[in-house]
């Protein structure tokens, strides 16, 4: 089974249908670069984007970014009032993608937690940068494949992880509220009831993730409740994230 088969398509077939409604592509890489060659694995995009919350990707290709630069730490000042320069440099290294647009969205009426709309934005400019300073061809598809991947999968990662386990004002108040200060001030009171209040409140808020996933298939089941951290998905994100190439070469395998 080929590459394509097992679910990776050219880039310019992505760019051109836009197969996903919620997930925009245009990676305007240089046209020296045969992007037929460079597939993206669309259902996989999609499964990461599921997991973490992310209910609308843009991805593109910048230009316009600062590089990585290394510059001589300055010591002192020569007699004719120049620089004097040391041996040791400062390195300035710049990522080959960032996330430009983050909005977080409650979606508590139809899901049970909040989701987030994302923009990543590769830098073309590091990218170039960094294949030429590996010694590679630069216009080579495989180079350029291996560079966005990993790029794009440490983005969706850092971006579906921030959403899954960082609590926004609301959820900071509410879940020690509801899963701590309530259960203990009870505690205090009568000694069995917090078991008894907890079991009755996580039930319930599992119960009804079940039945909004039924009419809301963008609800999120988690084995934590709906204003904690949801571990169980970052950590399945994290694995998925790692394991699993987004974009790859489609060169035929060398023998």
């Amino acid at each position: 089974m080929n590459k394509i088969e097992s679910g990776f398509i050219p880039l310019p077939k992505v760019e051109r249908e836009q197969p996903l409604d919620n997930v925009y592509f245009n990676f305007n890489l240089p046209q020296f670069v045969d992007q037929d060659r460079i597939g993206v694995n669309i259902g996989r995009v999609d499964r990461i984007n599921n997991l973490s919350g992310i209910f609308a990707l843009k991805v593109e290709g910048k230009t316009d970014l600062d590089q990585s630069s290394e510059e001589h730490n300055v010591v002192g000042v020569n007699s004719d009032g120049s620089a004097l320069a040391s041996k040791s440099k400062t390195k300035n290294i710049v990522p080959t993608a960032d996330i430009f647009a983050r909005g977080e969205f409650n979606h508590f009426e139809k899901s049970n937690s909040r989701s987030v709309a994302l923009g990543l934005a590769l830098n073309i400019s590091e990218i170039t940068s960094r294949i030429q300073l590996s010694n590679k061809n630069i216009r080579e598809s495989d180079s350029w494949s291996k560079e966005i991947d990993k790029a794009l999968r440490e983005k969706l990662r850092k971006g579906g992880t921030d959403n899954l386990v960082k609590l926004n004002t609301f959820e900071k108040w509410w879940f020690p509220f509801a899963y701590g200060i309530m259960p203990g001030t009870i505690f205090a009171i009568n000694g069995t009831f917090p078991m008894v209040y907890y079991s009755v409140i996580y039930s319930l808020d599992k119960f009804f993730d079940i039945l909004k996933h039924r009419d809301y298939p963008e609800t999120r089941i988690s084995l934590f409740p709906s204003v904690a951290p949801q571990l169980d998905r970052a950590a399945a994100l994290q694995v998925l994230t790692r394991t699993q190439k987004l974009v790859s070469d489609l060169q035929p395998d060398k023998k």
